[in-house]
């Protein structure tokens, strides 16, 4: 399976540059771009809807999983894309003090 490092190796610099814009940031950037109301409606349109009030929802796997696509390596991992969950989770909903 090819990577978006693969891709760079072709030629694709300018791709490359977006992406390491768009991923940046730390979380999940498809919070940003992807809203949280059409996943929800995409995936209920085929009865696939799962953990509405969990911390692993339907939406939240979406976006982490989208962000995995993109990166390549460690940060391909699976441990990398719960990461990008804790922290999209605690910037939004910081513990109470």
């Amino acid at each position: 399976m090819r990577s978006v490092t693969n891709q760079r190796r072709r030629g694709n610099c300018g791709f490359q540059r977006i992406v390491d814009a768009f991923l940046a940031g730390d979380g999940l950037p498809f919070a940003n771009v992807l809203s949280a109301e059409r996943i929800q409606r995409i995936f209920a349109d085929h009865d696939n809807l799962f953990g509405l009030n969990a911390v692993y929802s339907t939406i939240t796997v979406t976006w982490a999983f989208l962000a995995q696509v993109l990166r390549d390596g460690k940060e391909a991992s699976c441990r990398a894309a719960v990461a990008g969950i804790v922290a999209w989770r605690s910037s939004r909903w910081p513990p109470p003090a």
